[in-house]
């Protein structure tokens, strides 16, 4: 995603809390490709992109903690303002070790988990 560097960040709040949206000065702003984040907690709340034409909104919510890290438990999936897929996570746990593999792109798809 291509961020534009000169379109500083701007400030909304969402749900009554301080957000920092990256990509934008204009909060209204649903033709530029942006993040928006959490101020306080510092973690991602949405990303919108445009991409051959359409418009991609990405909304990441339902935080817990979980082993001391914040894990959104529910993110939902919207193409040209019309909801394609929510997904939403439950008995979330992180591995001790992650395989090397996972992280070489030309052995991804034949990684295991």
């Amino acid at each position: 995603m291509d961020l534009k560097q000169e379109t500083g960040p701007s400030s909304a709040t969402v749900d009554h809390r301080p957000v920092t949206i990256l990509g934008t000065k204009d909060p209204s702003d649903h033709q530029t490709n942006q993040c928006w984040i959490d101020r306080e907690n510092l973690y991602l709340l949405k990303v919108i992109a445009f991409k051959n034409g359409h418009l991609s909104d990405i909304d990441f919510g339902g935080y817990k903690t979980i082993q001391g890290y914040p894990v959104a438990t529910e993110i939902t999936f919207k193409t040209d303002r019309q909801l394609v897929m929510v997904e939403k996570y439950f008995n979330i746990s992180f591995p001790v070790s992650v395989k090397p593999e996972l992280y070489d792109p030309l052995q991804f798809q034949q990684a295991r988990w």
